[in-house]
């Protein structure tokens, strides 16, 4: 991978600017003190659209690391989701320079086949994890506390996996929609927006996929947080449209940056 000055200094720009959006407040995760969804996430997505999949997962990945970092109080509880920025620019960088609108297209003809198995993949692994396993089992929620129990007509245990995965689900299936778009309506400016918000709430998606699954993983819920697998079971299902609404606060986020930036850059000569 041949690094120019152009793209050194692009990274240098891009990992200062989210260590400053790492700095404000972050969007509380319900249940949990720390950490919370920092902004920084939201802009994930710039990183694959402007330095690709592959450099735009490191750029993000050496950003996640700066900001952990430099915020020594949180880097206990931060560590274990530093793939998930990353993984947003992985699967927003091929699911765009795979599109119309990317001027690398040829070379990234599949990205999108890639950025599909890739969060396929990640929503499906979830499934594996001890939260939803035994997959036939129920839950027993009393007193805001849930509590396993075997075949009371409750809760399904499979409940904890479509709550956690839905609104992936539904990212995984908007991804070849979103190539589409930028095929056939790339020319005009409200589709545009609309590709790049559909391309974000990917993106962010991805990052939540991740983050899912590793917090859904015994030796981060109980071995880093202290958590019980039936308190975090609760936490997924107490509120499990929160969530979806924050991505799509940050895809809007992230689409009104990406219009105005890739057009002034492109104006600039720039190769997206």
């Amino acid at each position: 991978m041949k690094l120019s000055t152009r793209k050194i200094s692009l990274i240098a720009i891009l990992v200062a600017f989210y260590y400053i959006i790492s700095l404000l407040p972050g969007i509380p995760i319900l249940g949990v003190a720390a950490p919370t969804i920092g902004l920084g996430a939201a802009i994930a997505t710039i990183f694959g659209i402007m330095l690709g999949p592959y450099l735009g997962f490191l750029a993000a990945l050496l950003s996640a690391v700066t900001a952990l970092v430099l915020s020594p109080s949180s880097f206990i509880l931060g560590a274990p989701f530093l793939l998930s920025p990353p993984m947003n620019a992985l699967v927003s960088g091929f699911v765009f320079k795979s599109s119309n609108l990317s001027t690398e297209s040829p070379k990234y003809k599949n990205g999108w086949i890639v950025a599909f198995i890739v969060l396929g993949f990640l929503a499906l692994a979830f499934w594996a994890t001890p939260l939803c396993q035994p997959i036939n089992s129920y839950i027993f929620i009393a007193n805001g506390t849930v509590t396993s129990v075997h075949k009371i007509n409750t809760i399904p245990t499979y409940y904890i996996g479509i709550a956690a995965n839905f609104d992936k689900i539904i990212a995984w299936l908007l991804i070849i929609p979103t190539i589409l778009i930028a095929k056939k309506f790339s020319t005009t400016q409200k589709r545009t927006f609309a590709f790049f918000f559909l391309l974000a709430f990917v993106g962010n998606q991805s990052d939540a996929s991740i983050g899912n699954l590793i917090f859904a993983l015994p030796f981060v819920y109980k071995g880093i947080f202290g958590y019980s697998t039936e308190a975090v079971r609760l936490l997924f299902l107490i509120s499990p449209l929160y969530y979806p609404a924050v991505r799509i606060f940050q895809s809007l986020i992230a689409a009104i940056v990406c219009v105005p930036l890739v057009r002034a850059l492109r104006t600039r000569g720039w190769n997206l």
